[in-house]
């Protein structure tokens, strides 16, 4: 049972609290706040943070679990119960009321499963998902736990622009082996990876790319890998891409640690959020990707053609031989 906000709040002490206010860059940034007003302001960010990660507890353990359901949460919601959902449990936006401010159906909101344990991580993909549902046959993972009355609901806006540009794909279209890289974070928010692999992979006429943000050991299970799938069509766009989480444990993410995602197979539980098939232009597919990616700089730098990856290390590149 998850804890009540107010409960958790109230059991805080005021060491646990000064503790969080002086951790918390965001807490000093409060310049105009009385001493007490910031005590304050700490209180409830700490709950929220602490109840944050109970519901992020329970929510990657039923979508670990949830392989074993026909119909997991919220898939039995009476609004959604008689939609059809496919063998990876994703629904077909077209199934449901699609609107700027989020999606619904039958007077109730739903949201994107989010791939991080900061709800607000899902918003750029979602709006960017939303964005292209009236052209393209999307298919997306709804959250177990975020479902709500439309009446009186407000939703949010987060001031931050999502960005994607192409890269070279017309190098990636001439690729006769594989073009892989490793990126090892600097300043990503929110903290916790260990690095990012990506690959890009001929297969006849297609060019696959796959691309994974591991998470560090000691954040697993709750903080998974974000894992992002592609296949481009030189001359055509893409005809598929989609978007998951991989749930790592603690013998799974050990031997993820030791190997490039070209190598990795089915590592930890894979759970996808997302799936566009389509026509799919490469600038739809870059913004895709940077959206997914939100706060990993190294990744939405690289959709932006701003860079590429650095070149693998030695021990990665002797791996090729």
């Amino acid at each position: 049972m998850i804890a009540d906000f107010h409960a958790v709040r109230r059991r805080l002490s005021e060491d646990e609290v000064l503790e969080f206010a002086c951790s918390d860059v965001g807490i000093g940034a409060c310049h105009g706040a009385a001493p007490e007003q910031l005590l304050e302001i700490a209180r409830l960010e700490l709950a929220g943070h602490l109840l944050g990660s109970e519901v992020q507890e329970a929510r990657i353990a039923l979508v670990a679990k949830a392989a074993g359901s026909s119909r997991p949460r919220p898939y039995d919601h009476a609004a959604l119960a008689a939609l059809q959902i496919d063998d990876d449990q994703l629904i077909s936006l077209r199934q449901l009321e699609v609107r700027q401010s989020g999606i619904w159906k039958d007077g109730w909101e739903f949201h994107l499963l989010p791939a991080l344990p900061e709800t607000n991580s899902s918003w750029w993909i979602q709006r960017m998902l939303m964005h292209l549902a009236s052209d393209f046959d999307v298919r997306v993972r709804l959250d177990p736990f975020i479902v709500q009355p439309r009446t009186g609901h407000r939703a949010p806006e987060y001031r931050m622009w999502a960005y994607g540009k192409p890269l070279d794909y017309e190098r990636v279209a001439d690729l006769t082996s594989d073009d892989h890289g490793r990126a090892y974070p600097e300043g990503v928010r929110p903290p916790g990876v260990a690095f990012t692999d990506f690959v890009w992979s001929p297969r006849g006429s297609e060019r696959h790319l796959v691309l994974e943000e591991v998470p560090l050991p000691e954040g697993v299970p709750n903080r998974p890998g974000r894992y992002f799938h592609g296949i481009l069509e030189p001359g055509r766009g893409f005809s598929h891409v989609d978007g998951a989480i991989r749930i790592y444990d603690t013998e799974s993410i050990e031997q993820r640690m030791h190997t490039h995602v070209r190598y990795a197979g089915k590592a930890g539980v894979r759970r996808k959020l997302f799936r566009v098939e389509g026509r799919i232009p490469p600038v739809a597919f870059s913004a895709l990707g940077s959206s997914f990616f939100v706060w990993n700089t190294d990744v939405m730098n690289y959709f932006a053609g701003k860079r590429t990856f650095p070149e693998p290390p030695e021990e990665l590149a002797e791996a090729d031989d």
